[in-house]
């Protein structure tokens, strides 16, 4: 499957319930029914510590394939009747276009999960490759290990994109992810990355 993450801002003087009741009330219904998606995903990254993080939400939807996802983006959306098209900070987005890889399939306690959003690298896919199992074997040998583990790497249909994947890496518990944040091999490995915390999940097609 494709799956399609776009990150988005709001602009300075939007407010995160603001954006909310117009996503939820025009803009997400609309898009269900225009893409035909075969899932639908909206999570907030809330603000940590009173700082705010690089973006303020994300959504993600899957289609069969590039065929579908192409179809669901033949035209542009309409923006007459949808207020967020003047909410977002569109110079602010990052648009990925990626293929799923779930490597440990668990259970998915958003409220627990770290993200790290990656920069394309100039390796070869074999050591691409190695590089990923090298990442697993790190995670799991933590003292609390994920509970969940899933990289979506940008196809090269996005290939002017300038992140190449997303590693979402759920944990247990809240101490298990302040704990493999926080220790040394997992903060070695994504020295690189833009990490975000995720919240608050809406599900628009499950």
């Amino acid at each position: 499957m494709i799956k399609h993450i776009r990150f988005m801002r709001r602009r300075a003087d939007v407010t995160a319930e603001e954006h909310r009741e117009a996503w939820i009330r025009y803009h997400a219904p609309m898009m269900a029914e225009r893409t035909q998606a075969l899932r639908y995903y909206c999570v907030s990254f809330p603000p940590l510590g009173g700082v705010e993080q690089p973006f303020h939400n994300a959504v993600m939807l899957w289609y069969r394939d590039v065929e579908h996802w192409k179809r669901a983006y033949s035209a542009p959306p309409p923006v007459e009747n949808d207020p967020t098209a003047a909410m977002g900070d569109r110079q602010a987005g990052v648009l990925l276009v990626t293929d799923e890889q779930v490597h440990i399939d668990g259970p998915n306690p958003l409220a627990t999960s770290s993200w790290y959003l990656r920069r394309r690298t100039d390796l070869a896919p074999v050591e691409d490759e190695r590089r990923l199992e090298s990442e697993i074997t790190t995670l799991m040998a933590l003292d609390s290990p994920p509970v969940r583990l899933v990289t979506s790497i940008v196809r090269e249909e996005a290939a002017a994109a300038p992140y190449g994947a997303l590693t979402e890496i759920g944990w247990a518990t809240a101490d298990a992810r302040r704990g493999g944040d926080g220790s040394a091999p997992v903060r070695r490995h994504f020295r690189d990355a833009m990490r975000l915390v995720p919240a608050d999940l809406v599900i628009v097609i499950p």
